[in-house]
């Protein structure tokens, strides 16, 4: 076996040592069955990337908890059994980990209980979609963290209200008293996804702002929900009529207005991508996690079939949130379609490049000697960190962090834990660096 680490020079300020640690990225999942276990593990590896930590009791499950504090991102507890649920979730909520939860059944009592504290979601176990649904959850969970949403409530304490409803999905949460104010917020923040409009937004009526939002962003991809009251029963119609997408009744309930909001982000969603469930990211044009998943497992099948070889590179840019504080989203966004330019202009066609999460990107290297790939990835991180990108009338420059094996492995999830691992200590010694092994 080869091993390679080779530093690039570096640019900004990198004086700060090592990166910060990486996010967590595996999925607990607690349940007593070992088929339920193997299935759920292999369906979220092939189909979103993620890998499961198993465990078959609560005790197993707060061993890991605390032994690895920040490699989880979500917990799925089962609730098969006669164990109480809060004797069940308490401990595990205890280490700061959201849960989802699979129920027998929908029972009311059971129901209230996630409720009120707080779960992420829940889901029926007793279905045969289970999987499918557990997938969308756990995806929505990913992405909710992207989405800002515009809150309008003239009322302090409604409008504190509702940012508690929304607040266990993880959604970016603005709020305005005021129409005056909530305009100003959208100019200010485009990447704002959706509005929840109170029946009066202080200084102009529901339906009224909602119209004029309409009307002054007509190309704004933006969906509108409205608020009514059951003493206006008529305004759900002329929220309708004015542009919004849906409406709610008041008092609200977290549950309806979670399912409202997820399914008009997915109609947002779908618009964005021409109507379809596209393969591909809509911001880089690049292969997106869904279809880097599915394509790798066949490129790894084929590989091992032919005895050829099959390189993984995870490629992340350093420091990428300080884009976003400094200069905003859609800045963010302008960074990442030059780098995913770079990155596809550099490789073959028979190579796969993806965008697999917000800063990461994965390349597959089908057929290529290590000692070649070595060379072609220490030249992509030049190119990288010479390249000035233009933003809000000043140019910045990034960096990268870039590790890649050639092992021969047994699976793909073992070859992508290789280079994670190789990821994870180019950004230890301080990013701007690959980190290869054959």
């Amino acid at each position: 076996m080869g091993y390679r680490n080779r530093d690039t020079f570096a640019i900004g300020d990198h004086s700060m040592g090592p990166q910060s640690v990486t996010q967590p990225s595996e999925l607990l999942l607690l349940t007593p069955s070992a088929t339920l276990g193997k299935e759920v593990s292999q369906a979220l590896f092939r189909r979103l990337g993620i890998r499961t930590s198993l465990a078959g009791s609560l005790d197993a499950a707060l061993s890991l908890l605390e032994q690895y504090p920040l490699h989880h991102f979500l917990c799925v507890v089962d609730l098969e059994g006669p164990a109480p649920i809060r004797d069940l979730l308490d401990p595990i909520q205890a280490h700061g980990i959201p849960i989802l939860a699979l129920l027998p059944d929908l029972h009311p009592e059971k129901r209230i209980t996630l409720l009120e504290m707080k779960v992420y979601d829940y889901l029926q176990k007793s279905t045969s979609l289970l999987i499918d649904w557990l997938v969308a959850s756990i995806r929505a969970f990913q992405s909710n963290s992207d989405v800002f949403l515009l809150i309008v409530e003239p009322n302090v304490r409604r409008l504190q209200h509702l940012q508690s409803l929304l607040r266990p999905k993880r959604f970016h949460l603005l709020g305005a008293t005021s129409a005056r104010e909530a305009m100003e917020l959208l100019q200010q923040h485009p990447g704002i996804q959706g509005a929840i409009l109170s029946w009066h937004a202080g200084d102009m009526d529901g339906p009224t702002l909602c119209h004029s939002l309409r009307k002054k962003m007509p190309e704004r991809n933006l969906f509108l929900i409205g608020i009514t009251s059951r003493d206006h029963p008529l305004l759900s119609a002329c929220f309708l009529k004015s542009g919004a997408d849906d409406f709610l009744m008041w008092p609200v309930e977290s549950e309806e207005i979670s399912c409202r909001i997820d399914r008009c982000l997915g109609h947002l969603q779908k618009e964005q991508s021409g109507g379809t469930d596209t393969l591909r990211d809509h911001v880089t044009g690049l292969a997106n996690r869904r279809f880097a998943m599915e394509s790798g497992m066949q490129l790894f099948a084929s590989a091992r079939r032919s005895q050829i070889g099959l390189g993984l590179c995870l490629l992340e840019i350093d420091r990428f949130q300080v884009i976003h504080e400094l200069y905003g989203l859609k800045a963010g966004d302008r960074v990442m379609q030059r780098v995913a330019e770079l990155i596809r202009r550099h490789f073959r066609d028979t190579d796969l490049v993806a965008r697999f999460s917000e800063n990461l990107f994965l390349v597959f290297l089908v057929n290529m000697l290590p000692e070649k790939a070595e060379e072609h990835l220490l030249l992509l991180n030049q190119f990288l960190t010479r390249e000035e990108i233009p933003l809000e009338g000043r140019t910045v420059q990034i960096t990268a962090s870039l590790g890649a094996s050639f092992l021969p492995v047994n699976s793909l999830e073992e070859l992508f834990d290789r280079a994670e691992t190789l990821l994870k200590e180019a950004k230890r010694r301080g990013g701007n660096q690959v980190q290869l092994e054959w």
